[in-house]
């Protein structure tokens, strides 16, 4: 098996946001049969597959260019909301370094959302690969506004997400918000989406954490589409028996012996089975594969990412390294936001802590992406603020700079 290295970054919520995405204490409901839910046990990695066989200059990858040619691959774009301002705020890498970051257009919004209840949270970045297009999509279910605990949040009745759809493949021209329905009708609510190319359906899957009036425990829903406007009908797309699960990422995997069948992935979420910590699958048949859990290789070890349990928002993206494949992985700690992970081995526990000194602090749910090099020069051009590069800051910092002209 290749070595790969990776970095994975889990987030843990830290106050009213992260309380968001924390499962509800409901008695476990058994979960509806579906002829298209995985058997109990099987979990799903988020990442899309981009290709970039019409040859354009750069293609999007929901997680990094695996398109590309190498030496075009340079820089990295995390995306995420904050505890106070529910809107889409953007940090850009220094250089191509995949650990460090400075917050973008003087840490104000990137993209503001005005409909329904005017939030984006957990924003997430996508290519429909069949498509060409790229879209940006948020949980458009507040926190804030009214002020209400996770608890209030969790039968809010939310059965739609915020979609905004670039309109060059910079990614610094957008288009305005427009909601799209996605969740069953009785959905108590649509939190974490993200998307994924399934190239055995060539169209893409939106897949969130949801419950229904019918099955209160959280679970991992799916709908496909094709043009983020309108979407087919939902269906249960993972559960872990009577335990809630949530906060789910896919990635397609981008190792040499891989290519050829196109067909691995690597899932990351929140198990409420072991204390909200997040825990990790691989498939290497497709997204409704075989799932096998990602367990270390001394059995006394941990099989959850971060030991320590009340961990959510995981997310994973590929790093530039020439020399091999290297993974970064964020998982989202509630007492002091992202911490970063490394490993050499993705299908292997355990990964490596990582830290770093402009790493970015107490920042709520989102997604790092690899870019291309036109795609950083332009969003630097336009976003960056020269003369207040101070990277990684922490939260408490941005009253200060979000005055800033």
């Amino acid at each position: 098996m290749l070595a790969t290295k990776a970095i994975l970054a889990l987030a843990i919520g830290a106050g009213v946001a992260a309380a968001a995405d924390k499962p509800a204490k409901h008695a476990p409901a058994a979960a509806p049969a579906s002829k298209n839910t995985p058997a109990s046990g099987t979990k799903i990695p988020t990442g899309v597959k981009l290709n970039d066989a019409d040859a354009k200059p750069f293609m999007l990858d929901s997680h990094s260019y695996n398109g590309l040619r190498s030496d075009d691959q340079f820089g990295y774009l995390f995306t995420h909301f904050t505890s106070t301002d529910e809107q889409v705020y953007w940090h850009l890498s220094d250089g191509d370094d995949p650990l460090n970051f400075s917050p973008l257009n003087h840490a104000k919004p990137i993209l503001r959302n005005n409909l329904g209840s005017k939030a984006a949270r957990d924003s997430f970045i996508c290519k429909n690969e069949f498509t060409g297009k790229t879209y940006l999509i948020a949980n458009n279910q507040s926190l804030i506004s009214p002020p209400q605990d996770y608890q209030a949040a969790y039968i809010q009745n939310y059965t739609g997400i915020v979609v905004f759809e670039a309109k060059n493949d910079l990614l610094t021209e957008w288009s305005a918000p427009h909601l799209l329905p996605i969740a069953p009708k009785d959905s108590l609510h649509v939190f974490a989406p993200e998307c994924i190319s399934d190239p055995a359906k060539k169209q893409v899957l939106i897949h969130w954490s949801g419950a229904t009036a019918r099955d209160q425990t959280q679970r991992i829903y799916g709908a496909y589409t094709t043009d983020f406007h309108s979407a087919d009908k939902p269906f249960l797309y993972f559960t872990d028996g009577p335990n809630g699960v949530g906060d789910m990422t896919l990635f397609k995997l981008n190792f040499a012996k891989d290519n050829a069948k196109n067909s691995s992935y690597v899932r990351f979420y929140r198990s409420d089975a072991d204390k909200y910590a997040v825990r990790g699958q691989i498939s290497d048949n497709g997204l409704f594969g075989a799932w096998r859990d990602i367990l270390p290789l001394n059995k006394s070890d941990p099989v959850t990412i971060d030991p320590n349990t009340n961990n959510q928002g995981p997310l994973v993206y590929k790093t530039h390294r020439k020399d091999q494949d290297e993974f970064l992985i964020w998982v989202k700690d509630a007492g002091d936001g992202y911490e970063a992970y490394e490993t050499e081995n993705i299908r292997m526990l355990p990964y490596t802590r990582k830290t770093a000194p402009y790493f970015p602090q107490n920042f709520e749910q989102g997604q790092v992406i690899g870019l291309c090099r036109k795609q950083y020069d332009a969003i630097k051009a336009k976003f960056y603020n020269s003369g207040r590069r101070r990277r990684g800051i922490r939260l408490d910092e941005l009253v200060g700079l979000a005055d800033v002209a």
